[in-house]
């Protein structure tokens, strides 16, 4: 509160704050920085990677009141050597997945007023990927894709199997 006074009195003085210390976002002690707000989630089963399948599919986007609001389109294609049928067969090989969001559909009107800017991230075994900033729109085409690269082992067969 006494860096408030002090941007008041030099105003007060002189008119202005520009050249002095509060001139600037940092040095302005008003200025509250935007910041991220997670505006829901979407969960995408696994199990269908076990058996080495293409997932392709719409999952709602829940907010924190577990009310659906939209759905994201994503596609999730695993790449590996070899004729298998199942995951547990390339034990000890590498897996890719090629993980997509497609898009965002159904998105509220109210995104576009509330927020300048949207964009996504998910958890992969315990690796968090950012995707790139995206204008806020009631239905969004995304094409962000990423390439993981996982070493299949016991543990991985079990996540796919039992994780959502």
């Amino acid at each position: 509160i006494y860096i408030m006074r002090e941007m008041y009195h030099t105003y007060k003085d002189l008119g202005t704050v520009v050249g002095t210390e509060f001139e600037g976002e940092e040095g302005d002690p008003f200025y509250d920085p935007p910041q991220d707000y997670m505006l829901g989630v979407a969960r995408l089963q696994l199990e269908a990677i076990s058996y080495l399948l293409d997932v392709d599919e719409a999952t709602p986007i829940v907010d924190y009141k577990g009310q659906s609001f939209g759905s994201a389109l994503i596609s999730l294609f695993p790449t590996f050597s070899g004729p298998h049928e199942d995951l547990s067969l390339l034990l000890n090989s590498k897996l890719s997945l090629t993980i997509t969001v497609k898009s965002l559909l159904g998105l509220p009107p109210t995104l576009t007023q509330r927020y300048s800017a949207l964009w996504c991230r998910y958890t992969f075994l315990g690796v968090d990927y950012v995707g790139p900033r995206l204008e806020v729109g009631m239905n969004r085409e995304v094409g962000w894709e990423t390439v993981v690269d996982v070493e299949v082992n016991e543990e991985l067969c079990e996540w796919v199997k039992d994780a959502d």
